[in-house]
């Protein structure tokens, strides 16, 4: 058994009835799924932003908009993660609120 402190969980990916958990340059595989976990984590720390990612608001660097109108998520790592349309307006409304971004 091996303690992750949620402060240091940069991203969740899921996949059936797993997680990887990265955080603090590691992996970590967890039996659990993402709708799950996602009921437990705090929504104004964590924010899903992929029907298979979630992010921890703290280690988003930035939004970016593609050339082709989409978006992606940079995080700290440098690690780029596409956002979905449904989640997307979600997303910037709380990094305008949380980050004082403009819209």
């Amino acid at each position: 058994i091996q303690f992750v402190d949620v402060d240091d969980i940069e991203l969740i990916q899921g996949a059936d009835y797993y997680v990887t958990l990265h955080a603090g340059g590691q992996e970590f595989l967890y039996r659990e799924s993402l709708k799950h976990l996602e009921d437990r984590l705090d929504p104004g720390r964590f924010v899903r932003i992929h029907v298979s990612a979630i992010v921890n608001l703290a280690k988003v660097k930035e939004i970016r908009r593609t050339l082709r109108g989409e978006h992606v998520v940079v995080l700290a790592s440098g690690r780029k993660l596409p956002v979905s349309r449904r989640r997307r307006k979600e997303l910037i409304d709380l990094g305008v609120t949380r980050f004082g971004l403009k819209a």
